[in-house]
């Protein structure tokens, strides 16, 4: 999708996107004020009257490069981690006021408010009233109680205590070509696409390290040899995404990378940052203006 994040104070780069979309009759165009801060999202599982579980607090990492560099894709990575704190700001500021609106509409499921932060308040963009990926992912990594008793309770409009991994984790995308673009803009030809391309690793994966890739548009069959392969099965370039969990970001960091770096797929693609805005003073400029 078409999608420009001004950066000029006085707009000129805006207007002027404005108007190519114009010439070329792109329509509608939504326009948003720009905050600047950190973009966070603050989730949890409703029952349809109540709360459960913990509070999941997330950074998303959606620019294709590192840096925060290039086009938005849906997403190459994201930190997680899980807090018990009904008091913390950020919850209290967004997520927690619709609790009256969900108990009125019966809803049961995940919700997630997603939000720019900064020293002046918590500025919502958007809501997403379902399981999200690659957080889903990162979630069947962090939890321990099994999924169906936690969503058989939340289905039920029970409580549930879950029994998740305390610290932090990391999820990482990789990804091929045409990833982030849709395999139509390519034409019928496909000549983007990395269909049918194997996934080896350069070395025999221990039993955890298999548990921390989750594979996305990947088929397995049996060689003649009755070794299991994998390959990509869709023309997306959704490839896998892997995790990582430690007591530290850092640590859930280096996890999920010593993974990644194990892993060959011809053209594959990942950021090697996500985490860093954290780990370089992020959480603590976050923590200092009070939302965590």
């Amino acid at each position: 999708m078409l999608n420009y994040v001004g950066q000029r104070d006085d707009s000129k780069d805006v207007i002027d996107v404005l108007e190519m979309y114009k010439e070329k009759n792109i329509s509608p165009v939504h326009l948003q004020k720009r905050a600047r801060g950190y973009e966070m999202g603050v989730a949890r599982y409703f029952n349809g009257s109540d709360w459960v579980g913990p509070i999941e607090v997330n950074l998303e990492y959606k620019s294709l490069c590192n840096g925060d560099i290039g086009p938005l894709t849906a997403e190459m990575g994201t930190v997680m981690w899980y807090d018990t704190n009904e008091e913390m700001l950020l919850y209290k500021s967004t997520l927690a006021k619709l609790k009256d609106y969900l108990a009125k509409i019966n809803y049961k499921g995940d919700i997630d408010i997603n939000c720019i932060v900064n020293a002046e308040g918590a500025w919502p963009l958007e809501a997403t009233m379902r399981f999200g990926t690659p957080s889903t992912e990162l979630q069947c990594d962090l939890h321990k109680s099994p999924w169906s008793d936690f969503l058989k309770a939340i289905a039920d409009g029970k409580q549930y205590s879950l029994d998740y991994h305390s610290g932090y984790g990391i999820v990482v995308s990789v990804a091929t070509p045409p990833f982030p673009y849709a395999p139509e803009v390519f034409g019928e030809s496909r000549t983007g696409t990395s269909m049918n391309n194997r996934i080896l690793f350069t070395e025999d994966l221990t039993e955890r390290e298999q548990s921390q890739i989750r594979f996305m548009e990947v088929s397995a069959t049996i060689s003649k040899t009755g070794q299991k392969q994998f390959h990509l099965a869709g023309e997306h370039g959704y490839a896998l995404y892997v995790t990582g969990l430690g007591e530290s970001i850092s640590q859930a960091k280096e996890e999920a990378y010593t993974v990644v770096r194990k892993i060959i797929i011809p053209r594959m693609f990942y950021r090697t940052d996500i985490g860093d805005t954290f780990i370089n003073g992020g959480m603590e400029t976050i923590k200092n203006w009070g939302w965590i």
